[in-house]
């Protein structure tokens, strides 16, 4: 999915069907649903980011989320992976081990990720630097973002279609669970379309109550793709924000403060956006 040029850099979004784990240390396969996130900047650097659940031949879930750079469209992305095993699984290993990564693009539309471990490794004298643009763009945001502003009129609403929840791993931040989103429609006054299958919500129990982190994409009726990251605590409300092409007929909810609330069906659950107060 080319989103296009945003007020970020160039966007694009790949939603994954299944994988393979392959390799020594591990084996097994990935769900599908994942997602590929890749930002080109205006000098030519990519920021990439990668969702996954990959499900080792152990029985266990895993989450992983990488995000890493390249220095040009031509080269392999290098990214440090975050990982998420059950401590009780034989897959624990993975939530200490010190690991490093590479992404490049297969054969047949595929996307490959390779892990390294350091364990022991010194650190050599090869480096890469990577600088970003001085174009005036803001940077993206790596991580959830907390909106304190009251909440206004209904922007639109999504009736997003969910496959079930399943737990991925119970770590000390808390238990990580896993609901994957299969597609559903969204409308209101300005913007009605679909919702792209692919991408999941990974909520958090934890010690700071329940915190959802929803990723994935709109089509609108006129074809033009939405990036969505909706995430936070489910009270007082989650903050939603939206990458959308900077010349486009949606370009006003880049970088704008909306709030959002969920209210969970059967099978589905209806996110209303809000407009500030």
């Amino acid at each position: 999915m080319d989103v296009g040029e945003t007020h970020l850099g160039h966007r694009e979004v790949v939603a994954h069907d299944a994988g393979q784990i392959v390799g020594s240390a591990l084996e097994g396969t990935v769900d599908k649903g994942g997602l590929s996130y890749t930002l080109t900047l205006s000098n030519g650097v990519q920021e990439g980011e990668e969702v996954h659940v990959p499900h080792p031949s152990g029985g266990g879930a895993v989450y992983l989320r990488a995000c890493g750079v390249a220095p040009g469209k031509v080269l392999p992305m290098r990214f440090v992976p975050h990982i998420e095993a059950s401590p009780d699984s034989t897959e624990a290993w993975l939530n200490t081990e010190p690991l490093i990564g590479i992404r490049e693009v297969g054969p047949r539309g595929t996307t490959l990720l390779s892990f390294f471990s350091i364990s022991g490794k010194q650190p050599g004298l090869r480096t890469r630097q990577i600088q970003r643009p001085n174009d005036g763009r803001p940077g993206q945001h790596w991580d959830c973002q907390v909106n304190n502003v009251t909440r206004g009129a209904l922007l639109f609403a999504e009736n997003v279609l969910l496959d079930p929840m399943f737990t991925i791993a119970t770590t000390p931040a808390g238990t990580r669970s896993a609901i994957p989103i299969t597609g559903g429609t969204f409308g209101g006054a300005a913007l009605h379309g679909e919702i792209v299958p692919g991408g999941a919500d990974f909520p958090v129990a934890g010690p700071g109550g329940y915190v959802l982190d929803a990723r994935y994409t709109l089509k609108t009726s006129d074809g033009e793709y939405i990036v969505v990251r909706n995430c936070g605590p489910v009270q007082p409300g989650l903050t939603p924000t939206f990458e959308a092409r900077a010349d486009g007929p949606y370009s006003w909810l880049n970088g704008a403060a909306y709030t959002s609330a969920v209210v969970p069906g059967n099978g589905s659950v209806q996110i209303y956006i809000f407009q500030p107060g």
